[in-house]
């Protein structure tokens, strides 16, 4: 059977997660409201150009390939 004290620590760490999930949420939440949108969608093209420069790549040679017998 789980004791007082155990139960106690439990809740102590279960508030102080819970203290610092709210403290990140408050942050990235100023961040997302000063930062405009613009910086996110341009970030994430950035992040995925290669991998759709790859994708149009592997369609064209698909597309290349049923061509040939």
């Amino acid at each position: 059977m789980v004791n007082n004290k155990e139960i106690y620590q439990l809740f102590k760490t279960s508030v102080l997660i819970k203290g610092a999930v709210s403290r990140a949420e408050i942050i990235l939440g100023t961040i997302v409201l000063v930062i405009p949108a613009s910086f996110f969608t341009t970030f994430a093209e950035t992040l995925t150009r290669g991998e759709l420069t790859d994708e149009n790549r592997r369609k064209q040679d698909n597309s290349i390939l049923s061509l040939c017998p």
